[in-house]
């Protein structure tokens, strides 16, 4: 964590953003508008990444600017939700739900860190098969960077992790992703699917 000053800690957020005009292109563009709505102020924004109903910005902030940031990033969207990210140790199967949650919907950074939770207590197959999800995760998450070279490199690794894994792993159809994925690697073409 950043520290500021002895009063003053920076905390990490998820700041969701209604999406009612940018594409996956505008992500150089909603960066640059939300560092300088709020250059006046003590933050750092790390990434944004665009899904098609929110923008999703990675920020460290303290808690007591926060309202003012949000008022300053009206311009981009009317705030949907704030996540405040700290490390928590969820059981298994609540990360496991958490995790499909927030990958069916777009929320593939926090997916991604949920299921690396899980991923470090595991070993042999279902450390293999959880090591796929979570790379099929942060490609989904350089596709709402709109780098989608880097989308499909990460999604052959992923294909890699998952070739000898089949069937279902609690509701997660292991069969269908891969389908999808070798659908998307064949035809050069991504679209996000649900697990």
């Amino acid at each position: 964590m950043v520290k500021t000053d002895k009063n003053n800690q920076l905390e990490r957020y998820m700041l969701y953003l209604d999406n009612q005009r940018f594409a996956t292109n505008d992500v150089n563009k909603i960066l640059t508008l939300a560092r300088d709505r709020t250059s006046n102020k003590e933050i750092i924004i790390r990434d944004v990444r665009v899904s098609k109903k929110f923008i999703e910005l990675d920020i460290s902030v303290s808690k007591k600017e926060l309202k003012d940031i949000i008022d300053l990033l009206i311009e981009i969207g009317k705030l949907k939700e704030i996540i405040n990210i700290m490390d928590r140790k969820l059981k298994k199967e609540e990360a496991i739900g958490k995790g499909i949650d927030f990958f069916n919907n777009e929320r593939y950074w926090l997916a991604h860190e949920v299921l690396e939770g899980v991923w470090k207590r595991t070993s042999d197959w279902e450390k293999e098969l959880l090591n796929g999800l979570i790379l099929i995760a942060a490609a989904f998450v350089h596709h709402q960077k709109n780098d989608d070279e880097r989308c499909l490199s990460i999604l052959e690794r992923a294909m890699k992790k998952l070739t000898n894994i089949d069937g279902k792993y609690h509701e997660i159809n292991i069969d269908l992703i891969k389908i999808n994925i070798m659908k998307i690697l064949k035809e050069k073409k991504i679209f996000r699917f649900t697990i």
